[in-house]
């Protein structure tokens, strides 16, 4: 980054004191045991058709300990705590002598935020998650402070969020600050201003697995302006007003404010050679939010695209069991194989019979690419490399980073990996990077190597584990490297929904089904990675009206309407729904468009959804 990151070196450079709230420090007690460990906060869903929709948290204030006995409630409260561990309102109100008081009268029904300001409170609260075995909890605190997020936060499954909303002007440059001083903080939450909250500010931290609470006002256009712009929650002064706002999505159909991004996996293998340049620039022609690709070390230490260690399929080379120990010249100098069992069009990852030409786009000049070719070829497009780390070697962490460093494009990627030795490398190495944990529930065993998440779909459904149980288990795992959940398509969909509201998103591969794909972008789903970024070309994604002045009774102008692969095109159906004032007379009217569509892939409809545009106001004047 251009200014390598000021809020991150902060971060790395402050060292914290052991721990100790007193002139003699008291002995750190052992941890809960797993099976004491505080039960998960029973979290209240409002009703809404808004699939996966923006947490609701709460600057609370002393009625939180009545507010979390009523059916409608935040699911997040956000309180300050002191050296004494006294809980606090904002303005420095008293709402609890003690903190074990505030959490014994609120933590199940609404998920404790605790933010801290200094190292000796940072270091009383840590004494006390340790002792009382609270895990269902956010640490909080400023980015100035973020030091502390990470101390405490590091007690699994202790999550972090970092603060920011005294920042009211954002760049690319300052974005990629947040995602930086977010990750090193052992956080996926970064609480941002409304004033930097746009919507392409907040697709552009969601993009790189950052999860974006905004700090939002309490009328109907703050709310349902961050609601649009896809916020995964939003921190309000009044919950019911956010309570309220949500339940303004009715629909007779999912209202989809938050499109599912599209990840190409290996680029577009469905109709070119997987992990090339030319399969990487299908899929972004087809509209792909990301490109995936897998990332391997070669003798000479230059960093190869390539899904395989071994050359036996694609090329033909049974022989070369582990490419790294070729040097790039060596492999530059091996062609892709067309004509056997094991070339192009029988062993791609989707074979020339599932292409939807019916063959495999080849080049007999193509060559495995390096990742350097690919920063060249996307730079500045606004593409996302998801950079999958297949290798074992630990040091490709580092030329990963040195490569990153080099061409100044951290915002350009993040990583994901199954492989725990690199997830551990990561987060020791470079925490600051986003990093995803790949695997399948209940598929890894004690050992393999690989996340161990549960089979938490079938645990729940028979009885074994509540859904909360459930939350709890996978966020030990995740937690280990503070790490986004990539699991394989059949994931419990209920873990997500109750994770959202602790900060969990969920980036699912890789979809080779329309139908399945169809479902997963109809729930809501956050990243979908798929063989076919195509299906989702025509997918309108995008509603953008201005604001506008016209005559009492004259038509509004139409919306700008953005396709999935940029496109901008002229639709049926756009109602304008007035939310406050009148058109037919003189005044400020509030308004929204919505659209019915139908989710069709390949001419064949899966469903329908509603879209919605931003807020906007119109300035009626007489006719």
């Amino acid at each position: 980054m251009k200014k390598l990151l000021t809020l991150a070196a902060l971060i790395l450079s402050v060292a914290l004191p052991a721990l100790a709230v007193a002139e003699e420090a008291a002995p750190t007690p052992e941890p809960v045991p797993a099976e004491e460990t505080m039960a998960y906060t029973q979290v209240y869903e409002p009703e809404t058709t808004f699939v996966l929709s923006s947490t609701v948290a709460w600057n609370a204030d002393a009625s939180v300990l009545e507010v979390a006995g009523a059916d409608v409630r935040p699911a997040t409260a956000l309180v300050y705590v002191d050296a004494n561990l006294r809980v606090l309102d904002a303005a420095g109100n008293l709402i609890a002598e003690t903190l074990d008081e505030y959490v014994t009268a609120t933590a199940g029904t609404i998920i404790p935020a605790l933010h801290v300001s200094d190292e000796e409170t940072a270091a009383a609260l840590k004494f006390y998650l340790i002792e009382s075995g609270l895990g269902d909890v956010f640490v909080v605190a400023s980015h100035e402070n973020a030091a502390l997020v990470k101390d405490v936060a590091s007690l699994n499954p202790v999550r972090g969020m970092v603060d920011f909303r005294d920042i009211v002007e954002a760049d690319e440059d300052v974005l990629d600050e947040i995602i930086a001083a977010t990750n090193g903080s052992h956080a996926k939450v970064c609480l941002i201003s409304e004033a930097i909250a746009t919507e392409e500010n907040v697709q552009y931290l969601q993009g790189r697995c950052s999860t974006v609470w905004v700090a939002a006002s309490s009328n109907t256009a703050a709310l349902l302006a961050q609601y649009t712009n896809g916020a995964n929650g939003v921190l309000v002064d009044d919950y019911q007003a956010a309570v309220e706002a949500l339940a303004f999505f009715s629909d007779d159909a999912p209202s989809i404010l938050r499109p599912s991004l599209i990840v190409g996996h290996r680029g577009m293998p469905s109709e070119y050679i997987e992990n090339t340049t030319l399969s990487a620039i299908g899929a972004y022609a087809a509209g792909a939010d990301s490109i995936e690709n897998d990332i391997h070390l070669t003798a000479d230490r230059e960093i190869i695209i390539n899904h395989d260690e071994s050359l036996a399929r694609l090329f033909n080379r049974p022989d070369v069991e582990n490419l790294n120990i070729l040097t790039l010249d060596e492999i530059l100098a091996i062609p892709f194989v067309n004509d056997t069992d094991t070339g192009v069009q029988a062993a791609n990852n989707q074979g020339a019979d599932e292409s939807r030409y019916g063959y495999i786009r080849y080049l007999s000049s193509q060559r495995m690419p390096t990742l350097r070719e690919f920063f060249d070829l996307f730079r500045d497009s606004e593409v996302v490399h998801d950079t999958e780390i297949k290798t074992n070697d630990p040091a490709i962490v580092i030329a990963l980073r040195n490569l990153v460093n080099e061409y100044d494009n951290f915002g350009e990627l993040f990583t994901i990996s199954f492989n725990v030795n690199i997830l551990e490398e990561m987060y020791a190495s470079w925490p600051e990077m986003s990093v995803g944990a790949l695997g399948m529930e209940g598929y890894a065993e004690e050992g393999s190597n690989l996340p161990m998440y549960q089979p938490y779909g079938e645990m729940i459904e028979s009885g074994e584990a509540t859904v909360e149980e459930c939350v709890a288990m996978l966020y030990a795992e995740l937690d280990k490297w503070n790490a986004t959940y990539n699991p394989a398509t059949n994931f419990s969909y209920e873990v997500v929904c109750a994770g959202r509201h602790r900060g969990l998103t969920v980036w699912p591969w890789t979809y080779n089904d329309p139908e399945t794909f169809a479902d997963a972008y109809l729930r809501g789903v956050y990243g979908l990675t798929t063989n076919f970024s195509y299906w989702a070309s025509d997918f309108i994604v995008d509603i953008d009206a201005e604001n506008a002045t016209i005559a009492a009774g004259a038509e509004l102008p139409a919306p700008t309407v953005t396709t999935q692969n940029g496109r901008q095109v002229t639709v049926d159906g756009l109602e304008a729904i007035v939310l406050e004032g009148a058109l037919d007379s003189e005044g400020e009217v509030l308004a929204i468009y919505r659209l019915k569509q139908d989710l069709v892939i390949e001419g064949t409809a899966y469903g329908s959804y509603y879209l919605y545009s931003n807020p906007f106001t119109v300035t009626v004047t007489a006719a």
